[in-house]
C-alpha cells in the first residue's frame, strides 16, 4: 500500500504484512541517462538530487526524493514526513568531496565555449530549441513550455548560462523530444558573476541539472524535477514536490541497489601516463573491474582487468595507470562485473595528453583572482602570448617570453572567461582557457 501524499487506512482487526522475496511488480524504468563527455563533469554530485556547498537544505510539506540530500556547511530540515530513497550528508567526507566536485563542475561548465549568444533573455512560450551552449549576459527566465529537441543525437547537449538570476514562471514545463536526456541539460545561473539565484514557480516541471552559482536554488510547492537542484553556495529549498536524479524502478534487468558503492573515480595526466584511481565504500559479490577507454566518449574498449574485493563493507582504494594514452583526449570509465555476470558502469572521466615531445601549456591555479603560473614542458624562447576575451577580441599581449615558467598577472582584466594563445619561437602554437574571478 503506497501513497505519495495522503493517508493509508487498514480495516479494524486487519494486519498488514510485508511481502517476502523480491518485488516482481514491473515498474517500467525511464532510460538511465548517461551524460555526453563534455558535460560529464559532476563526479560524486551525480549521487545527489539536492545539494549545496554552503547553505541550508529545506523542505516544506510532504515530498518524494530519489537520491541523496546534502550540504557541506548547513542544516538539512523538513524531510521527516517525506519519502526519501537515499541518504543525507552534512559536513562529512561525502559532502566535502561533493563540494569539491561541484566547484570543479562549475569551472568546467564555464570553460564550454558559448555557441548561441543572440537569444533573448526570456525562454519558453512554446518554442523549440536544438542543441547548443546558450549564453545570456544577465538575468534570464523561462515562461510557459519549452521543447528541447535532440534531433535523435544521444549526445546532444543543452547548456543555458545566465550571468545573473534565473526565474521559472509557475506551471512552466520543459519537454524533451527525439532523444534528449536530462544528464545533457544544464541550467546555470550566476555564470561568470559572483552570485545568481534560481527560483522555480509552483507546479513547474523542470528537467536537467539546475545549478545556482553563489545563490539560492528553490522550487515552490508542487514542482517536479527530473534531475538535480544544486548550489555552490546558497540555500536549496523544495516543497511538496517530486525530484529524482536517477529513476527508481524494478524489472528483470535493473534492481534497486547496485553491487558496489563507488565513492569516486578520477583520472590525472602525468608526464608519460594517465593515472586512474577509484574508491569503493561497499562491495557485494563484486568479481572484477574493467577499465575501459574511448577516443570519443561513446565507443569504449577494454584496457585492464582488476579483481574486486568480493564482499566488503570497508573503504577500498584501487589504482592503475594507462602508460600508452591516446594523443589528445582519452575518456575512461569503469565496468563492474559481479559473480553472476551482471555489469554496471561508473561515470566517465577524461584527460588531455600531449606527450613529452609536444609543446603544451599548463595554467595553475585556474581559475585565479590575482595571478597564476603558465608552465610548459619545453622552454619559452622569445615567445609571444596573446589573451582574448570571450568575444574573440585581443585584450592583452606579452612579447619575448623565455623560460619554462612565467607568472601572469591579471592586471586590468575583468572577471570572466579568457583564451590564451602562446606562440613559441619554433612557430608552435597552443591555445588554452582560463577564468579570472573576483
Amino acid at each position: 500500500m503506497l501513497s505519495t501524499e495522503g493517508e493509508l487506512t487498514v480495516g479494524v482487526g486487519s494486519t498488514a504484512i510485508a511481502a517476502t522475496g523480491n518485488n516482481t511488480i514491473p515498474i517500467p524504468c525511464r532510460s538511465v541517462s548517461t551524460p555526453a563527455a563534455v558535460v560529464d563533469v559532476f563526479g560524486s554530485i551525480d549521487d545527489f538530487s539536492l545539494f549545496t556547498g554552503a547553505g541550508a537544505v529545506t523542505n516544506t510539506a510532504t515530498s518524494g526524493i530519489i537520491s541523496n540530500i546534502g550540504s557541506n556547511a548547513g542544516s538539512i530540515s523538513g524531510f521527516d514526513s517525506s519519502t526519501i530513497v537515499g541518504s543525507s550528508h552534512t559536513a562529512n567526507a561525502t559532502s566535502r568531496q561533493a563540494k569539491m566536485d561541484l566547484d570543479n563542475a562549475y569551472n568546467q561548465l564555464m570553460l564550454l565555449p558559448n555557441t548561441v549568444s543572440t537569444h533573448a533573455p526570456g525562454f519558453g512560450i512554446g518554442e523549440t530549441l536544438t542543441e547548443g551552449v546558450y549564453f545570456i549576459s544577465g538575468a534570464g527566465s523561462l515562461g510557459g513550455n519549452i521543447i528541447l529537441d535532440a534531433q535523435n543525437n544521444p549526445n546532444a547537449v543543452f547548456v543555458f548560462k545566465f550571468a545573473g538570476a534565473f526565474s521559472v514562471a509557475a506551471q512552466s514545463k520543459v519537454i524533451f523530444t527525439n532523444g534528449t536526456h536530462r544528464s545533457n541539460v544544464i541550467w546555470l545561473s550566476g555564470a561568470g558573476v559572483a552570485t545568481g539565484a534560481t527560483t522555480m514557480g509552483a507546479f513547474s516541471v523542470m528537467k536537467g541539472t539546475i545549478l545556482a552559482h553563489g545563490g539560492a536554488c528553490t522550487m515552490e510547492a508542487g514542482g517536479f524535477v527530473e534531475g538535480k537542484m544544486l548550489s555552490t553556495a546558497g540555500a536549496v529549498g523544495f516543497s511538496s514536490g517530486v525530484i529524482f536524479n536517477d529513476p527508481l524502478c524494478y524489472n528483470a534487468t535493473r534492481t534497486a541497489s547496485l553491487p558496489i558503492e563507488l565513492l569516486r573515480f578520477t583520472s590525472e595526466a602525468k608526464d608519460s601516463y594517465v593515472r586512474l584511481d577509484w574508491v569503493t565504500t561497499a562491495e557485494i559479490n563484486n568479481d572484477y573491474f574493467t577499465v575501459e577507454r574511448s577516443a570519443n566518449g561513446i565507443s569504449f574498449s577494454s584496457l585492464f582487468k582488476i579483481n574486486g574485493a568480493g564482499n566488503s563493507s570497508q573503504v577500498k582504494n584501487y589504482s592503475t595507470i594507462d602508460d600508452s594514452p591516446l594523443k589528445d583526449w582519452s575518456y575512461y570509465r569503469l565496468k563492474q562485473t559481479d559473480y553472476n555476470g551482471k555489469t554496471s558502469y561508473s561515470n566517465i572521466v577524461s584527460e588531455k595528453f600531449n606527450g613529452l615531445d609536444d609543446f603544451n601549456l599548463e595554467i595553475y591555479p585556474n581559475p585565479f583572482s590575482g595571478k597564476t603560473i603558465f608552465r610548459t614542458n619545453n622552454n619559452f624562447k622569445d615567445s609571444k602570448l596573446v589573451v582574448y576575451n570571450s568575444y574573440g577580441r585581443a585584450v592583452k599581449q606579452i612579447q619575448n617570453i623565455s623560460g619554462q615558467t612565467f607568472t601572469f598577472y591579471r592586471g586590468n582584466l575583468s572577471s570572466g572567461l579568457y583564451f590564451v594563445n602562446l606562440n613559441s619561437s619554433s612557430n608552435s602554437m597552443i591555445t588554452e582557457k582560463f577564468i579570472v574571478t573576483e
